[in-house]
Parts: C-alpha cells; sequence; structure tokens
C-alpha cells in the first residue's frame, strides 16, 4: 500500500488491523481489516475529510472505504491538504506469521517517517474511542432491605 501527502507518500508493506494513518495522534484512516473475501481493504474514514477515487463507500457519510488492489483514492483535510491511497496489492498471511511480523515491528519503535511527519508541526488530532460499559441494576424489595433476619442481602 502507499499512502500519504501528495508529493510525500510512502509505501507501507504491512499494516495491522487497527493501524491509524498517517499516525496515532493525527489519524485520518483507521485500517479494519479485509473484507470477507480478502480482495478489499476496510478502512474507516474521519468525518471531515473530503474524498474521491476508485474506492467503494459503506454509507452515504462514506464512513466506511473498501478498496481493492490497484486502486487509488484521494483525501483532502480541513487544510486542504490532499492525501493519497493506493492498494499495491493484498497478501494472505498466516495469524502465526502475521504476528511475529508485528512483534519484530514493535520492537523496532515508531518508524522515521512517522516521526518526521509528527515533527512537521502538523497539529494532532485526538481520537476518542467509544467508552462501553456494562451496567448492572440490582433490584431488592423494600422489606428485604440489608437488615433481613435472614442473612440475605
Amino acid at each position: 500500500m502507499t499512502f500519504g501527502r501528495e508529493g510525500r507518500t510512502r509505501r507501507i508493506r504491512s499494516l495491522r488491523r487497527l493501524e491509524m494513518l498517517p499516525e496515532a495522534d493525527n489519524p485520518l484512516l483507521v485500517f479494519l481489516g479485509v473484507d470477507t473475501r480478502g480482495g478489499n481493504a476496510v478502512f474507516l474514514v474521519d468525518s471531515t475529510l473530503e474524498q474521491r477515487g476508485e474506492g467503494k463507500c459503506a454509507d452515504k457519510a462514506c464512513s466506511v472505504l473498501s478498496i481493492g488492489p490497484g486502486a487509488e483514492h484521494s483525501f483532502i483535510d480541513e487544510d486542504g491538504r490532499e492525501y493519497l491511497l493506493r492498494i499495491n496489492h493484498i497478501r494472505r498471511v498466516r495469524a502465526a506469521s502475521a504476528s511475529a511480523s508485528a512483534s519484530r515491528r514493535g520492537a523496532a519503535g515508531p518508524s522515521a517517517s512517522a516521526a518526521s511527519e509528527s515533527r512537521s508541526g502538523d497539529r494532532g488530532r485526538a481520537l476518542v474511542s467509544s467508552l462501553l460499559v456494562d451496567v448492572q441494576t440490582v433490584a431488592s424489595d423494600a422489606a428485604e432491605g440489608s437488615r433481613a433476619g435472614d442473612g440475605r442481602r
């Protein structure tokens, strides 16, 4: 895959599920994985981006984009900067192989290109994750308060 600002794209050989592009502190796209057939890469797209290209949108707002090998899609942010996404190819990787690759990449630390883009002065973008909470409701009979003589609470 190739991604980056016009004129400053970089080739990304391997992309992990939920990896953010261009970087974690300024995400415009989140890689969700591949579709069930394995023929298209699927991305969550920041709602502030204008976009056009060969990808297919899952909804009217194009918040989920599917794009296959050989296709290009471009995005323009609020400041007029244009980003290009090109899917060069999609390859299947065994889970053990993917895990080993992720371990090697994690040990190497952040990539130099991500660090240089971080220093370029672009303002950071806060990504707010949804908070999922299990709510448990306990109901008791008013006559059975915590002082019930039979030991129940």
